[in-house]
């Protein structure tokens, strides 16, 4: 009888110190490290603003923006199917980060501004920038849009171009983005 009892006695007491040890334990998996900030990156989509119909016929086009490596990137658009997107092909892992993305915008040097009294022009952009943590989850997420456009005359047109326009924006080590 007494072996009972003590076998009884030490099956309670490691049922016990288990369910102790079951229940000190986390049950969402993520460490504070999983759910720090560790990467950002961003999409610009370029297309003629809304009424710019000859944008694409006399302007060019030219974003420049940081790549990864700390070298810049350059890319140029004379003529808008639909609209462009330019993104980096990874991830920046430097953070806090700070970015600068320049839209150039110049007559094409073989643009007869003669053809018409005026002319539609303008951009339409859209500069989105995404912030994750370790896991992939996004921390912070900003918009920046913006749709010019006007009607200038030819005479004009020579004033207005060459111009640029430049978007910034920093990550700061938490995630969290300012524009």
């Amino acid at each position: 009888m007494r072996k009972t009892i003590m076998m009884l006695a030490a099956i309670l007491c490691c049922a016990m110190i288990s369910t102790v040890f079951t229940a000190c334990g986390s049950d969402d998996g993520d460490s504070p490290a999983d759910n720090r900030a560790t990467t950002y990156t961003f999409k610009l989509t370029v297309k003629a603003g809304t009424g710019a119909d000859d944008q694409q016929d006399i302007v060019k086009t030219v974003v420049t923006m940081p790549k990864t490596n700390g070298e810049t990137e350059t890319q140029e658009f004379s003529e808008f199917i639909e609209e462009m997107s330019v993104q980096p092909a990874v991830n920046f892992n430097n953070l806090p980060g700070e970015c600068s993305i320049t839209i150039s915008e110049s007559l094409l040097p073989d643009a007869d501004i003669t053809q018409k009294e005026k002319y539609g022009v303008g951009l339409h952009y859209k500069l989105e920038v995404i912030s994750y943590d370790a896991n992939g989850r996004v921390i912070d997420y900003k918009v920046k849009e913006e749709d010019s456009h006007m009607i200038v005359p030819a005479a004009n047109l020579t004033k207005l171009y060459p111009k640029s326009t430049t978007l910034k924006f920093t990550v700061d080590k938490s995630g969290k983005i300012t524009q």
